[in-house]
């Protein structure tokens, strides 16, 4: 009869695998990263470790897990290591978040740095800046105003101008004076690093052939 026990006993702790934590790195130091994939190994997770974009709809730290979970208590214990550190996870959500699926035994783990931003740039206000052309046989810049008109200049000369707007991520558009329908400009961001700091860089690209601009993207950086 023990033995069946000591048996039993086996299988059930062979059946319950360890759960694989996915943290997101993105927005955290080497040194941090380091920390909390060591406090999350020693205390029995699995750890996967990136730095891609997060979804659109994650602004905060945030905790994802997948419903198929075996050990529903690792939510809690997870949070609990994560507060340890001194983390607050504001968002707790299941099974998944733009395109990034957690499967089976796996939770995914957003971290945010206080009053850091991630989503920048998807107000009108914030993408009225000026930007400079990227590759480009000629200098340009396009200069998008708060009240809404813009200027498309070469090598400091007017070449065109009109209206524009943003209605919805990750398009903009512009309609030059005369046209009565808009053109598009694709919002492309990303964060790079230079011997300063991090810098995020807004690229807009035409998203078609237009005749009146030219065939390159324009860029503005903001160190963050």
């Amino acid at each position: 009869m023990w033995r069946m026990s000591i048996l039993c006993l086996a299988l059930l702790m062979g059946g319950c695998s360890s759960s694989t934590v996915v943290l997101n790195a993105r927005y955290l130091s080497p040194e941090m990263t380091q920390q909390v994939t060591q406090l999350l190994q020693d205390n029995g997770f699995d750890v996967d470790v990136n730095t891609h974009a997060f979804p659109q709809r994650i602004s905060d730290s945030t905790l994802v897990y997948s419903l198929m979970l075996e050990q529903q208590g690792d939510v809690d214990k997870l949070l609990n290591l994560i507060a340890a550190l001194g983390w607050s996870v504001p968002s707790v959500q299941p099974l998944m978040n733009g395109n990034h699926w957690y499967k089976k035994n796996t939770l995914g783990v957003y971290l945010v740095p206080e009053g850091r931003r991630i989503h920048r740039f998807e107000t009108q206000a914030e993408l009225a800046q000026t930007y400079q052309s990227k590759d480009c046989p000629s200098a340009f810049q396009l200069v998008l105003g708060n009240n809404g008109a813009f200027e498309l200049f070469r090598e400091n000369t007017v070449v065109a101008g009109g209206r524009w707007s943003f209605r919805a991520f990750p398009y903009i558009e512009l309609t030059p004076q005369g046209d009565e329908w808009p053109d598009y400009l694709h919002i492309q961001r990303q964060t790079i690093r230079d011997k300063i700091s991090d810098v995020l860089v807004v690229t807009l690209a035409p998203v078609e052939a237009y005749p009146w601009l030219p065939a390159c993207d324009f860029e503005y950086g903001e160190r963050l």
